[in-house]
């Protein structure tokens, strides 16, 4: 399964706190800017654990990721990867993942 539809599907860990409060946080960031797109048509979000996740995470080579993935299109983002692209999907954010993308990947 590929989005090309423009959506992002966010597959997180259903148990962690802070993953529930990553989602958290982004429906009310994308839903305070609703003139510019709802959440539900912009952000998609999945059980890490669920049969459909799985699935997805199989058909881009994902079998037992420990991180937060972000599927956009074609592309899988982990880690703080996905955390910067998030970034720059939210109004008023793109100024941090544009800092964020200047620290080398192993130091984030």
């Amino acid at each position: 399964m590929v989005l090309n539809d423009g959506r992002l599907l966010l597959i997180v860990d259903g148990r962690c706190v802070l993953c529930s409060r990553s989602v958290r946080f982004i429906i009310r960031r994308a839903t305070r800017h609703r003139r510019v797109f709802k959440v539900e048509e912009r952000f998609l979000f999945a059980d890490r654990e669920s049969e459909c996740a799985q699935n997805i995470l199989r058909t881009y080579g994902l079998h037992r990721p420990e991180s937060v993935v972000l599927i956009a299109g074609e592309h899988a983002y982990l880690k703080s990867g996905a955390a910067i692209e998030i970034l720059s999907r939210l109004r008023g954010f793109r100024w941090a993942a544009t800092l964020l993308q200047c620290i080398p990947e192993g130091i984030r």
